[in-house]
């Protein structure tokens, strides 16, 4: 990874479609672009694909774990 040039960059939210099999095929997905790339939140695609997503507080870190389905907090 390289770091970002400091600069400000113009974001907006767009509808992506995602390709999800647990949730029947393809499913609209919420993503921020940001110069031509789109960012999902990660939790988001938990439920798309059936994996959990927590958050360490104690090593502030994020935890995923695919053994676990998608729960809402």
């Amino acid at each position: 990874m390289v770091a970002g040039d400091g600069a400000d960059k113009t974001t907006y939210v767009t509808s992506q479609t995602i390709y999800a099999p647990l949730n029947g095929g393809f499913m609209p997905c919420d993503a921020c672009n940001i110069n031509d790339n789109n960012y999902f939140k990660l939790r988001d695609l938990g439920e798309l694909f059936g994996f959990e997503v927590d958050w360490d507080e104690t090593n502030n870190c994020v935890i995923i774990d695919s053994t676990k389905n998608f729960t809402e907090d």
